[in-house]
């Protein structure tokens, strides 16, 4: 037998992936920040390495924050060249957005991610999952601006929203 083609496994993938988003609860504190920055008009976009196909199925369960969100742009996104550490899908959701790239923040949960926000000269705040290992928040504190270490409701506490 031939080994499966991309097309095959993407779509295997995609297969598995859906099984188990019906599952995937919001970050918690997610829902509380992205109303309070969209109150304030404040542009908001996800850069997600995720494609489309799987975004559109995460969007069913959480569509309270993705109304919020102005501009999505996904891994597969023919305008994204190189997938992250690389800037690039930052870069193109500042543009969609009309805001040059340092006068934005990104919310990260990968160091890939983080990278990527870094190269693209964004503020980031890094929400490393709760079960990485010392060692693995380190390295975030070295390239994040901002770690917070239990979740996305520290932000209140540290930052005051305009």
């Amino acid at each position: 037998k031939e080994p499966p083609t991309v097309d095959d496994f993407l779509e295997r993938w995609d297969t598995n992936m859906f099984e188990h988003m019906p599952g995937v609860e919001k970050c918690p504190g997610a829902k509380d920040i992205v109303t309070k920055l969209a109150e304030r008009k404040l542009p908001l976009a996800i850069a997600t390495s995720s494609r489309a196909k799987a975004v559109e199925q995460k969007r069913k369960r959480h569509e309270d924050i993705f109304e919020k969100i102005d501009t999505i742009v996904t891994g597969d996104d023919p305008s994204v060249k190189n997938g992250k550490p690389a800037p690039d899908i930052y870069l193109e959701a500042a543009k969609r957005l009309g805001v040059q790239p340092d006068k934005c923040v990104v919310f990260e949960d990968s160091m890939t991610g983080a990278l990527a926000g870094k190269r693209a000269e964004c503020f980031v705040v890094a929400v490393p999952d709760p079960r990485s290992s010392e060692e693995e928040k380190a390295k975030f504190r070295e390239v994040a601006d901002l770690v917070l270490l239990e979740d996305l409701n520290q932000f209140h506490d540290l930052v005051a929203l305009p």
